[in-house]
């Protein structure tokens, strides 16, 4: 079963600190998951999304508690 989530760009420090910064404001439940939903961080983690952009070859952002709801500052940040 698929989780419904969002994959996201997150190639430069600059994008990163912007997901960071962005991400402090928001209150629900995500986390950040390589393709196959393996390896998980906290969303909100400073250190889990720098991990996740360094090391998961692909990363998708899923909210825990409400499946398919994402901020809409998220837009920018997804991998079309």
């Amino acid at each position: 079963m698929h989780r419904q989530r969002k994959k996201l760009n997150l190639d430069s420090q600059n994008k990163i600190l912007n997901f960071i910064l962005q991400m402090e404001n928001i209150p629900e439940n995500y986390v950040i998951e390589d393709f196959p939903g393996y390896l998980r961080v906290n969303a909100h983690s400073i250190n889990g999304v720098l991990y996740a952009a360094r090391d998961f070859e692909e990363v998708y952002l899923v909210n825990v508690m409400k499946p398919g709801v994402f901020p809409d500052f998220v837009e920018e940040f997804v991998n079309d």
